[in-house]
C-alpha cells in the first residue's frame, strides 16, 4: 500500500489547544504504512508537502492513534504557532536530522531542557519568541552547530548562563528583546565570531560588561533601544570594526564618547542616540566615523554643538538635533559676508564690522570649523525645539530636503539662497514679527511650507512686495502660515499665470482676527485646494458662517477658537471635525464625521450626534448648549452614545451640570451585552447590545462614574437553541471626590455640589496661628539674643585655642589624662558599659565615657589591650573620625577615653528628627545653634588626608536640601573608612549609631576603638568571627549615645526584637563583633571576613540614611509578628539573597522638589551588600562616585 505522505517535509500546526508537542519516532509495522507517533496536539491544521506540492488534512481521531513517525528523517520545516504548547518532549525532535527551520513562536513554553535540540545538527533558523520561557538549559543550543538565525525575544529569562550560546560560531542573527534580562556574562557572546545582527531592546539592563564584543568582529547591526544604560565602559564596540547601525535609543546615557568604539568607527553608518541625557557632543565625533550617514541625538539636554561636528563630512545625509536646549549654532563661513550685506551706514560701524569678518576669516583660515559647510549630501536638517534666536545665514546645503526649525524663538528670516532644493519647511513658532516670504516662495521644489509665528508675537505682517509675492515658483501642497494677514499672499496665489500655474493644496492652516467674509471670501481660500484635501485649518477669525468648499473632499477639518463663529457646513464626509472654543456656534451642518470636538460651543443634541457627527468619538468638554441639561435631554444624550451607538470615546469632562447620579445611571445602569449580534437573556429577554465597550470620560464633573464588567448567559436571536455566554457591561455612578450629595438619595433630584469649608474651624484657626506666630517670634528673638552672646563667646575661645595649638600638642603628647583634669558638665548617655559625659578639658569642650565598675575586670591582660587601642587611637588624626584625646583612670579605677565633643549626636537620632528643618536652619546662621548648644572645635594637626579641607570637621555642609545633605554625609562616611582601612584596620561596627554629625552637619565616624589591632599583619589578614557557644550575656556601651546594650554571645541565639537587631554583640572591651542588621553575612556565619565586611555595612547605612528608617530586614521578610531566633533569621535571610529594599515610591528631597532615590545610590547600595564580599567595592571607589554624584 503506497503511503500518500511519502514526500512530506513540512508540519505547520496554527491556533489549536495543544498542551504537549511530541513526535517520538519508533519502527514502522510490518505493513509500513503507519506515519505518525504520539501527535500529542488536538488539532492538526495541514501537512505541506513542498517537493510534491501536496497536502492533507489529518483529524484528531487520526493523531490519537500513536503511531510511528518513521518519516522523521525528511522533514526540513516544522511551524507551532498560537498553540498552548507549554513543554517539549526531550525525544519531540530525534532523527529529524534534516530539519531546517523549527518555528515555535506564540506559544506557552516554560523551559527548554539540554535534550530537546539533541538531533538538529543541521538546522539553520529557531524562532522561540513570544512564549513564556523562564529557564534554558545552559547545554540546550550546544547541538545547533549549523544554527545561522536564533530568536529568543518576547521570553521570560531572567538570567542567562555565559555559556549558552558556546559553540553557535556560525550564528549570524541574535536577538534577545523584551525580555526581563537584568545583566549579560561578558563571555555570552565569546563564539559568535560571525554574528552580523544583534538586538538586546525593551530589558533592565543598567550596564554592558567589558568584553561582551570583543569576539564579533563582524557585527553589522547593534540595537541596544530601550533599556537601562548609564555607561558605556571604554572600548565596548572597539573590535566592532564593521558596524554599519548603532542604536542606543530610549537609555539613560549622559555622554557620547569616542572611547566607546576605541577612537575609530570606520564603517558605521547610522548613530541613534536619541531619548537620553546626553548634554556635549564630542569636537571630533564624525571625524572618527568617515562614513557615518545619519546622527541622531534628538531628545537629549544637549546645550551647544561643536563647530567642527559637522565639517566637510560629505557622506552625511541625515542630522537631527531637536528636542534638546542647544540657543545658538556656531558661525558658517558666509555668514561674516551676508552680515556685511544688511551692515551699518555709518563709516565707524563699517569698519568694525570689517574688523569682525577679518578676524573670523583669519580664524578659518587658521584651522576654524565653520558649521555646516561641504556637506553636499545632506538631506534632513532638525533643530526643532530648542533654544535659537538666529539661524546661521548663507549656509550652503545643496541636496537639502526637509529643514525643521518649528518651536525656536527665531527673531530673523531665513537665508534660503544656499538651498535649492528645499521640499520641506517646518518654521512653524517663531518669534519673528516682519515676514519676508517672497525668497522662500521662488524655491522652485518647496511643497510645504511652515512658518506660522508664535500666538505671543505682536503685530506679525509680511513685509515682501506684492510684485515679489507674484513671481511665485513654489509648487506648494501644504502651507501653515496663521496668525498673520496674508490677504496679499493669497492674491499672488490666486493669481494663475504659465510660469506659476494654480495650486493644488492639500493642507491650508490660515487665520488671524481680521479674516472674515469679507477681507478673504471661502469660495478664494476653495480655489487653492485640491480636490481631494487632507486638512484645512481656520483659527481664530472673525467668521460668523462657514461653508466649506463643495467640490472639494477634505478630511479633516480644524475650525478652533472663532469666537463669532455661529454655523458650520460641510458638504463631504469628513474623518475629523474640531469646532472646540466656538462658544456663539450653534448649527452643525456635515454629512458623516468620525471624530468631532464641540467642546466650548453651544451644538444641540441631535439625533446625528454619536452616529453620523462622531461616530466613532464625540468630545464635548464644557458643552455650552443650554438644553442637553435637562434630566431627559442627558439621559437621551448618554443612551444615544453609550448604548445604541458604536461609539469608542464619549468625552463629558469639565461639564458641572453632569451632577446627578440618579439622572446618570438611568441610561449607564442598564446592563449591555458586548456582541455584534442580537441576543436574548438565558429567560428570552431582549437585550441592548454593542460590538465593543465604550469609554466615557467625565474628568473634573461633579459625577464620577465606574465601569463594571461581567458575564450574561445569552440566547442568539432568531435561535433560541443557540446559548453561550458573553461579555457585558454597565455604568454605577457617585459624586466625585470634593463633592457631596444633596437632597433624597436615588432620585432624580439627587445632586452633588462641593464641599464647603465649616468657616468657624478657619477663623480659630486663624487667631491660634496668629497667636502662636507671635509667641514664636518673641521665643525666636529670646533666643537669637542667647545665640549672639554665645557664638561671641565662641569665636573668642575658637581664636584663644588656635594661639595655643602649639603648645596643646606639646603638652599633650602623652595619652594619659589626669582625671582632675576634667570638668564634667553633663550627663548625655548611660549604657550597660559605662556613662558618656559632657566636659571641659584645659578649655577644651570634650566628650568623656566612663566604664562602670561592673563592666568587666580591668586585669592585667586589659590593660594591655586598653593601652594597645589607645596607642592606635592616637594615630586617627582625621576630618571624618571623632578627635581622640587622651584616657586614664578616675579616682576608682575605672577607664576613661577622652574625645571630641560632637554637637549633634549620632547620625543615626538626626534622620529621626526633621531634616528639612535642619537644613533650612543651617541656611540661615552658623550650624552649632541647632541643637541649642555650641563646640568648640580644636584644630589640632593630624596625619592622614583630608577629604574637603584641613579643617578638623571637614569643612562646613554646603548641602542646598536634604539630599545634597545626605550624600554629604554618606561621602564624609566613606573618606573616613578609607582612611581606617588604609591603615590596615577596620571598623566592624559601622552603623548609624557610630556616626556622629558636627554642627557644620559633617559626619565623624565614632566608636573605632572597636577595631582589632593587628599591627605588622597585611590588609588582607582576615578575622575570624567567633563561635557561638552559650547564652551568656554581658553588655558594652553602644556608642550612639541612645543607651543601646551591647551583648556577648558566645553560642545559642539572641531572641529577635526590634531592639536586639539595632543593639552591638560584643566579645570584649575593644573588640566588638558589629550589630546584626548590620553586620556582613560572612561574620554572621562565623567565617573568615575582612575589611569588605565594613562595606556591606556601609551598604546598609546608604539604606538607613535614605529613607530614615532602622534597617530591620527581618520586619520587612517575616512582619511584626515574628518570634524567634536574631541570628540564625538573618544569616538564612542574607544567603537566600534577601536585602533591604528601597521602596519605589521612596521620597528624598532634591532641592525643593521631592523625587524617588535615585536608581545609581540603589544599585551602589546593593553593590555593597553583596553577597560575596569581593564583589563589594571598596571605600576609595565608594568615596569617588558618591563624590561624582553631588
Amino acid at each position: 500500500m503506497l503511503n500518500p505522505l511519502s514526500t512530506l517535509t513540512r508540519i505547520d500546526i496554527a491556533n489549536t489547544s495543544t498542551v504537549v508537542f511530541g513526535l517520538s519516532p519508533a519502527p514502522t509495522d510490518d505493513e509500513g504504512e503507519d506515519i505518525m507517533s504520539s501527535l500529542a496536539f488536538t488539532n492538526i491544521s495541514a501537512f505541506t508537502n513542498n517537493t510534491a506540492q501536496r497536502s492533507s488534512m489529518y483529524s484528531d481521531t487520526y493523531a490519537a492513534r500513536h503511531l510511528p513517525f518513521v518519516l522523521a528523517g525528511q522533514i526540513e520545516r516544522i511551524s507551532v504557532t498560537n498553540t498552548r504548547v507549554r513543554q517539549l518532549h526531550d525525544t519531540t525532535f530525534s532523527n529529524m536530522t534534516s530539519l531546517d527551520r523549527l518555528v515555535l513562536h506564540s506559544n506557552q513554553l516554560t523551559t527548554i531542557p539540554n535534550a530537546t535540540f539533541a538531533a538538529l545538527g543541521n538546522l539553520r533558523v529557531l524562532d522561540l519568541a513570544h512564549n513564556h520561557i523562564h529557564s534554558i538549559d545552559n547545554t540546550a543550543f550546544a547541538p545547533l552547530t549549523s544554527l545561522l538565525f536564533l530568536n529568543l525575544s518576547r521570553n521570560d529569562v531572567s538570567t542567562l548562563h555565559p555559556n549558552l550560546f558556546r559553540g553557535l560560531s556560525r550564528l549570524v542573527h541574535l536577538d534577545l528583546g523584551v525580555s526581563v534580562v537584568t545583566s549579560l556574562p561578558a563571555t555570552l557572546l565569546a563564539d559568535q565570531i560571525r554574528l552580523r545582527w544583534f538586538t538586546l531592546t525593551f530589558t533592565l539592563i543598567t550596564h554592558l560588561p567589558p568584553g561582551l564584543f570583543s569576539s564579533t568582529p563582524n557585527l553589522q547591526e547593534l540595537y541596544l533601544r530601550h533599556n537601562r544604560l548609564s555607561h558605556i565602559p571604554p572600548n565596548t564596540f572597539a573590535a566592532l570594526t564593521r558596524l554599519s547601525v548603532l542604536s542606543l535609543q530610549d537609555n539613560a546615557l549622559t555622554q557620547l564618547s569616542m572611547d566607546w568604539f576605541g577612537g575609530y568607527a570606520p564603517h558605521l553608518r547610522d548613530l541613534l542616540v536619541l531619548e537620553n541625557s546626553i548634554t556635549s557632543l564630542p569636537p571630533s565625533l564624525l571625524q572618527a566615523m568617515p562614513v557615518l550617514e545619519n546622527l541622531s541625538v534628538q531628545q537629549n539636554s544637549i546645550t551647544a554643538v561643536p563647530p567642527c561636528l559637522v565639517q566637510n563630512h560629505t557622506l552625511l545625509r541625515i542630522l537631527d538635533l531637536s528636542h534638546n536646549q542647544i540657543a545658538s549654532l556656531p558661525p558658517t563661513a558666509f555668514e561674516v559676508t551676508a552680515t556685511a550685506a544688511a551692515g551699518p551706514t555709518t563709516a565707524p560701524q563699517q569698519q568694525q564690522q570689517m574688523q569682525m569678518q577679518q578676524q573670523q576669516q583669519q580664524q578659518l583660515r587658521g584651522g576654524g570649523c565653520a558649521f555646516l559647510a561641504d556637506l553636499p549630501n545632506l538631506q534632513h536638517l532638525s533643530i526643532a525645539h530648542n533654544r535659537l534666536t538666529v539661524f546661521p545665514r548663507g549656509v550652503h546645503l545643496p541636496s537639502i530636503t526637509s529643514l525643521r526649525l518649528n518651536s525656536n524663538p527665531i527673531t530673523q528670516m531665513l537665508d534660503v539662497t544656499g538651498l535649492p532644493t528645499l521640499r520641506s519647511l517646518y518654521f512653524n513658532n517663531n518669534a519673528i514679527s516682519a515676514l519676508d516670504i517672497a525668497p522662500l516662495l521662488a524655491l522652485s521644489r518647496l511643497q510645504r511650507l511652515e512658518i506660522s509665528p508664535a500666538p505671543t508675537v505682536r503685530d506679525p505682517h509680511i513685509t515682501s512686495p506684492a510684485a515679489a509675492l507674484a513671481a511665485i515658483s513654489a509648487p506648494l501642497v501644504q502651507l501653515d502660515i496663521t496668525n498673520v494677514d496674508v490677504r496679499a499672499l493669497l492674491s499672488a496665489l490666486a493669481a494663475a499665470t504659465p510660469a506659476a500655474p494654480p495650486l493644488q493644496l492639500k493642507g491650508l492652516y490660515l487665520g488671524w482676527p481680521g479674516m472674515d467674509e469679507a477681507s478673504v471670501p471661502l469660495p478664494q481660500l476653495c480655489k487653492l485646494l485640491s480636490p481631494q484635501v487632507e486638512s484645512v485649518g481656520l483659527r481664530n477669525t472673525g467668521y460668523s458662517r462657514i461653508d466649506l468648499c463643495r467640490d472639494n473632499d477634505i478630511d479633516v477639518v480644524f475650525l478652533q477658537g472663532n469666537p463669532r463663529l455661529e454655523s458650520v457646513t460641510l458638504y463631504a464626509s469628513a474623518q475629523q471635525l474640531n469646532v472646540s472654543g466656538c462658544p456663539e456656534l450653534t448649527s452643525l451642518a456635515v454629512p458623516s464625521v468620525q471624530i468631532v470636538d464641540i467642546s466650548r460651543t453651544q451644538v444641540p443634541l441631535t439625533r446625528a450626534l454619536c452616529h453620523s457627527l462622531g461616530s466613532r468619538v464625540v468630545v464635548a468638554r464644557s458643552w455650552y448648549n443650554m438644553q442637553v441639561r435637562a434630566p431627559t435631554h442627558t439621559q437621551t444624550l448618554l443612551a444615544q452614545c453609550l448604548t445604541f451607538s458604536n461609539v469608542e470615546l464619549l468625552d463629558l469632562s469639565d461639564n458641572q451640570w453632569l451632577s446627578s447620579p440618579a439622572v446618570i445611571e438611568g441610561s449607564v445602569r442598564q446592563v449591555v451585552a458586548v456582541s455584534a449580534q442580537e441576543l436574548n437573556t438565558n429567560q428570552f429577554i431582549r437585550l441592548r447590545s454593542r460590538p465593543s465597550i465604550p469609554i466615557m470620560q467625565l474628568t473634573n464633573a461633579p459625577v464620577v462614574c465606574q465601569l463594571k464588567v461581567t458575564d450574561l448567559r445569552t440566547r442568539l436571536l432568531g435561535r433560541p437553541e443557540v446559548q453561550e455566554y458573553n461579555l457585558a457591561y454597565f455604568h454605577s455612578c457617585a459624586c466625585a471626590v470634593g463633592y457631596e450629595t444633596r437632597g433624597r438619595i436615588g432620585s432624580a433630584s439627587t445632586t452633588c455640589v462641593k464641599k464647603q469649608l465649616n468657616p468657624v474651624p478657619v477663623v480659630l484657626g486663624t487667631v491660634a496661628g496668629v497667636l502662636l506666630l507671635q509667641a514664636a517670634l518673641y521665643f525666636m528673638y529670646r533666643w537669637y539674643r542667647t545665640h549672639r552672646l554665645l557664638r561671641a563667646e565662641n569665636e573668642l575661645n575658637v581664636q584663644l585655642l588656635s594661639e595655643k595649638d602649639a603648645e596643646v600638642l606639646a603638652l599633650k603628647a602623652a595619652w594619659e589624662i589626669p582625671f582632675d583634669e576634667l570638668d564634667l558638665r553633663r550627663h548625655i548617655a548611660s549604657g550597660a558599659y559605662g556613662d558618656v559625659w559632657e566636659a571641659e578639658w584645659d578649655t577644651v569642650h570634650v566628650a568623656v565615657k566612663v566604664m562602670k565598675d561592673t563592666a568587666l575586670a580591668f586585669d592585667e591582660g586589659t590593660q594591655r589591650e586598653f593601652e594597645k587601642e589607645v596607642d592606635f587611637l592616637q594615630r586617627t588624626r582625621h576630618p571624618h573620625l571623632v578627635r581622640f584625646f587622651g584616657a586614664g583612670k578616675d579616682d576608682s579605677a575605672r577607664p576613661f577615653l577622652v574625645l571630641e565633643f560632637v554637637a549633634l549626636g549620632s547620625l543615626r537620632d538626626l534622620l529621626r528628627t526633621d531634616l528639612d528643618a535642619v537644613v533650612q536652619q543651617h541656611r540661615r546662621g552658623w550650624g552649632s545653634g541647632l541643637r541649642g548648644g555650641a563646640a568648640v572645635v580644636v584644630p589640632l594637626a593630624g596625619s592622614g588626608e583630608s577629604c574637603v579641607d584641613d579643617r578638623d570637621d571637614g569643612g562646613d555642609s554646603a548641602a542646598a536640601s536634604v539630599w545634597d545633605l545626605k550624600l554629604q554625609w554618606m561621602q564624609d562616611v566613606a573618606c573616613g573608612m578609607a582612611f581606617i582601612h588604609s591603615l590596615a584596620q577596620f571598623h566592624r561596627d559601622l552603623k548609624g549609631g557610630n556616626v556622629l554629625v558636627s554642627s557644620h552637619l559633617r559626619a565623624k565616624i565614632t566608636d573605632f576603638g572597636t577595631i582589632t589591632q593587628h599591627l605588622g599583619i597585611s590588609p588582607n589578614h582576615r578575622l575570624v568571627a567567633p563561635a557561638r557557644r552559650s547564652n551568656n550575656a554581658a553588655h558594652s556601651e553602644d556608642g550612639d549615645g541612645g543607651g543601646n546594650d551591647g551583648q556577648v554571645f558566645s553560642g545559642g541565639d539572641l531572641p529577635y526584637s526590634a531592639g536586639a537587631g539595632v543593639a552591638s554583640v560584643s566579645m570584649n572591651l575593644t573588640a566588638a563583633v558589629g550589630t546584626p542588621l548590620y553586620m556582613a553575612p560572612e561574620a554572621l556565619l562565623g567565617k573568615k571576613y575582612n575589611a569588605k565586611a565594613d562595606v556591606f555595612s556601609f551598604g546598609v547605612l546608604m539604606w538607613e540614611v535614605a529613607t530614615q528608617r532602622d534597617p530591620d530586614l527581618i520586619l520587612q521578610e517575616k512582619g511584626r509578628g515574628y518570634c524567634g531566633p536574631l541570628l540564625a533569621t538573618l544569616s538564612s535571610l542574607l544567603e537566600e539573597g534577601k536585602r533591604l529594599k528601597f521602596d519605589e515610591d521612596e521620597d528624598v528631597k532634591q532641592g525643593d522638589a521631592v523625587h524617588p532615590t535615585p536608581e545609581w545610590y540603589r544599585d551602589l547600595a546593593y553593590m555593597c551588600m553583596a553577597q560575596e564580599a569581593t564583589r563589594r567595592p571598596s571605600f576609595p571607589v565608594l568615596e569617588t562616585r558618591l563624590k561624582g554624584r553631588k
